[in-house]
């Protein structure tokens, strides 16, 4: 960092093994670098007129990160309050795998765990579809009637 373009981010994340949705949804969080000319960047991926680096808040980072290796839920899980249904979404192929004990523990309190085939970290870019089908219900949708409309751009 700094980069020429947002191109050139797609393509070293390609090369390193990231699929193009993820890709490209990873070049929206750049900005022009400190002490470039601010504005909007050049359409399609173009080399930009100043350099350009990420725009992720480091230290905010950091605290997320640490809050969620000190929060633990299961007693939300297992009271949870009257009328609230709790339903997990398992990637088939994140990296961040569970199940075993922390699966069999949510099942036992009620709740239910959906397997999201074809689907990494990043559920919403990997299956979108396989995602809409799990949280149609949720919506109070019917979930063929919904994706139909979503396919179609309505």
């Amino acid at each position: 960092m700094p980069v020429a373009s947002r191109a050139d981010v797609v393509a070293m994340l390609r090369d390193a093994g990231f699929s193009v949705s993820i890709s490209q949804w990873a070049a929206t969080n750049l900005r022009p670098a400190p002490g470039g000319a601010a504005g909007r960047m050049p359409a399609g991926g173009a080399a930009s007129a100043t350099p350009l680096t990420w725009m992720f808040d480091l230290e905010g980072i950091k605290e997320m990160y640490e809050s969620y290796e000190v929060t633990c839920l299961y007693d939300l899980l297992e009271a949870p309050p009257q009328g609230l249904r709790l339903d997990f979404v398992k990637a088939e192929h994140s990296n961040f795998r569970w199940g075993g004990s922390d699966e069999a523990r949510i099942v036992a309190a009620g709740h239910r765990v959906h397997l999201l085939r074809g689907a990494g970290h990043w559920v919403h870019s990997d299956n979108p579809a396989g995602l809409l089908q799990i949280l149609a219900g949720s919506f109070g949708l019917q979930a063929k009637k919904f994706g139909q409309a979503v396919r179609a751009g309505r």
